[in-house]
């Protein structure tokens, strides 16, 4: 998810940083298209793997597979106004 975040901030400065469980993305300040469309980024990549992970486990008949991607799908919920990244696109 925050990889995706940072991905899309492709030639701006900013940095990917880890502590303990957590991950946050720091960068520099950008326009109010490129701050939707990062926010954007992190819960649609993170639904994406989901989605694939949920249909790829239906088609072979793995429930384990389909299972695995559940967590993932939920990251949906952060595309609405009930997740920050969902208010930042929304311009909130």
């Amino acid at each position: 998810h925050e990889a995706a975040h940072a991905a899309m901030l492709r030639g701006v400065p900013s940095a990917l940083v880890t502590r303990g469980r957590r991950t946050y993305v720091l960068h520099a300040r950008v326009g109010p298209t490129r701050r939707s469309l990062v926010a954007l980024a992190g819960p649609l990549a993170a639904t994406g793997l989901g989605v694939g992970l949920v249909v790829a486990g239906s088609i072979v008949v793995v429930p384990a597979i389909a299972i695995t991607g559940c967590p993932l799908v939920a990251h949906a919920l952060a595309l609405t106004v009930a997740g920050g990244d969902g208010r930042v696109a929304c311009g909130l």
